[in-house]
């Protein structure tokens, strides 16, 4: 923030009075917008929802119904909008008064019905919006329905379309939006996802559903047949799992195992050589005969 000089003494300017920013707050002389007269909005009946005349002039069609009302029993500066759901006609004031999107707590006990109901606020805002001239609340709107949009399904989505005011669906990013969500659903690159898709179908009970159940048969006619996986044989492997991106594993196989060979018969062992008799040189000496009888005298023994 600059800073000034004046009489060697520096001043700080006050915040929002600078130079570059825009001062937005009301003049005096105007008075405060919470002083003008006070207006009460009846919403299907609903209400009231009460906000001064000041808020309701920032759209030219909302301040032409700043008239006091001539219908018997109603009390003054009276306006009803009987097109417009009280959900609808809270956000529509929060907006008047604050430039921003908030809206009443959905109903529903579970998360998607609860999501299904703030969409189908969001729509209804789109439309009113879109009526009233309030671009700001419609920018707002789009990207709560696209937000809410992408939690709940398809069919869902479809369904709340249908039963929306027709005004939401010739607004242009609504329509885109529903456009992108029916060809991301019919984008179908394989023939089990394109049956997947069908089951969920069943028996279309709306002229929409039979539509898209049309489109998606005929991607799944243009699709080649799919050839079955050979499963793997040895090790382990994955085989075609009954739900998209799921697979079911395997056991392992072990190979059966192989013949042994026959051993070869061993060779018989070679009969091993007698052995030679031992031989002694001789001596010189010629050996010793024994006596023979000859040469053994006798003796005469007398008798």
């Amino acid at each position: 923030m600059a800073k000034k000089e004046v009489a060697g003494l520096v001043q700080i300017p006050e915040p929002g009075f600078a130079d570059h920013e825009v001062d937005t707050r009301p003049e005096r002389s105007d008075g405060s917008p919470f002083a003008s007269d006070t207006f009460s909005l009846y919403f299907q009946n609903e209400g009231p929802l009460h906000i001064h005349q000041s808020f309701l002039n920032s759209s030219t069609k909302l301040a032409s119904k700043c008239r006091p009302t001539t219908v018997f029993g109603s009390p003054p500066r009276t306006i009803r909008f009987d097109d417009v759901t009280l959900d609808t006609g809270h956000v529509l004031v929060q907006f008047l008064i604050t430039g921003q999107y908030n809206g009443l707590k959905p109903k529903g006990e579970s998360m998607n019905e609860r999501h299904a109901s703030e969409f189908a606020t969001a729509l209804h805002v789109a439309g009113v919006a879109e009526s009233y001239g309030l671009s700001a609340l419609h920018d707002l709107a789009t990207i709560e329905i696209q937000k809410l949009g992408d939690k709940l399904t398809m069919f869902s989505v479809i369904h709340i379309v249908e039963e929306a005011s027709p005004t939401s669906i010739r607004i242009p990013e609504v329509a885109a939006y529903i456009r992108s969500r029916i060809r991301d659903f019919c984008d179908i690159s394989t023939r089990t996802a394109g049956e997947a898709v069908l089951s969920v179908f069943g028996t279309p009970n709306t002229i929409a559903k039979l539509i898209l159940k049309s489109v998606v048969e005929r991607n799944l006619q243009e699709l080649p047949v799919e050839e079955p996986t050979p499963q793997p044989v040895d090790g382990e492997g994955t085989a075609p799992a009954t739900k998209c991106g799921e697979s079911i594993p395997m056991e392992k196989q072990e190979p059966e195992p192989e013949p042994e060979p026959e051993p070869e018969p061993e060779p018989e062992p070679e009969p091993e050589p007698e052995p030679e008799p031992e031989t002694r040189p001789f001596d010189d000496k010629e050996e010793e005969q024994p006596p023979s009888a000859k040469s053994i005298s006798i003796p005469n023994i007398g008798v």
